[in-house]
């Protein structure tokens, strides 16, 4: 039996890493890395709406952790969605009870969608992938009632497979990618010391690098008219935080692309349990188009991926030119 109960202290769920995280899936974006950190700077109790599965002994079986949105409209909402962008949201639960806690959720949200403490209008799913089985369960039960509930994701999730070698993958592309590819990475090994990758290691490197990577970031936006995804101060430290730990727990890859001592590429990525390696954030200084740093260094990211044996690079929602040229 499966018993569902609605949480209102989620700092000691989030608190529990141990019980959180083995429901993950592997994934950072569902672990208590991502969720608590964001909830130190965005959370709110008073608007918390976290989900727990509980089996006959009281062991955590399924989370979903929602968030009830402002206003007179009673909407609830995934946490760390909006502008925050994360992606693979889902129903937390091990693979085997993934039916069973998708149904008792769906349940319980139908069974108390018109009471007076948890009840609610509409439900707001940001951020999920197609195809995610746990969540088209849940989806089914509540479209069978007629719920009013929007499961999306706002733009296409871009995932590169690795093959087993580089140049398994290198024969996969065609012609033209591979002669590109193969220029900009000769041009990067060849370069004597003049262009090369650094890779932030130590939490004073980390935090400087994540620096850089915003300054870059943010410039980019800017300069289009956009205020960019680190306009809010509460955004840069919930990503920073989130980042130092991931260093901490050996997660982290944050590269910079260096040419005569100046930063002109970095990236920001997790690696996840599930061997996939996680692009969150991007910047580049587009004063050097003719090195192409932007592609230089992505092509040095997923060459290395390969020969650290990763599933592949999943550069996540947005579609952003350089994802297509990647293929």
């Amino acid at each position: 039996m499966i018993h569902i109960e609605i949480s209102n202290s989620p700092k000691d769920l989030l608190a529990d890493v141990i019980a959180w995280d083995r429901l993950a899936g592997g994934i950072p974006f569902r672990q208590t890395v991502w969720l608590r950190s964001w909830w130190q700077q965005f959370g709110d109790a008073e608007r918390a709406f976290f989900m727990v599965a509980r089996d006959e002994s009281g062991d955590c079986r399924g989370l979903l952790p929602l968030e009830r949105t402002e206003g007179d409209f009673r909407r609830l909402q995934t946490l760390a969605a909006g502008n925050v962008c994360t992606d693979h949201v889902s129903i937390l639960t091990r693979p085997e009870d993934r039916e069973e806690i998708a149904i008792a959720f769906a349940k319980h949200l139908i069974e108390c969608s018109s009471d007076r403490t948890h009840g609610w209008d509409q439900i707001d799913f940001d951020g999920t992938i197609a195809g995610d089985s746990a969540m088209e369960i849940f989806a089914r039960c509540l479209e069978d009632q007629e719920v009013p509930t929007s499961i999306r994701s706002r733009m296409h999730l871009w995932f590169n497979r690795c093959e087993a070698t580089w140049e398994d993958l290198l024969a996969t592309r065609s012609r033209k990618y591979r002669n590109r590819v193969r220029g900009l990475l000769r041009k990067l090994d060849e370069s004597d010391g003049e262009l090369f990758v650094r890779d932030a290691a130590a939490p004073e490197e980390v935090h400087m690098g994540l620096l850089k990577l915003i300054e870059l970031h943010q410039k980019r936006w800017q300069d289009a008219g956009e205020p960019g995804t680190y306009a809010d101060d509460r955004m840069i430290r919930f990503v920073t935080d989130a980042t130092l730990e991931m260093s901490d727990r050996g997660r982290l890859v944050l590269p910079q692309l260096i040419y005569r001592d100046e930063v002109i590429a970095t990236e920001l990525h997790f690696i996840g349990d599930d061997r996939r390696q996680y692009c969150y954030s991007t910047g580049v200084n587009h004063a050097y188009p003719d090195l192409k740093p932007g592609i230089m260094l992505n092509s040095h990211m997923f060459r290395e991926a390969h020969r650290l044996g990763r599933a592949g690079i999943d550069y996540m929602r947005g579609d952003e030119t350089y994802k297509g040229r990647l293929h």
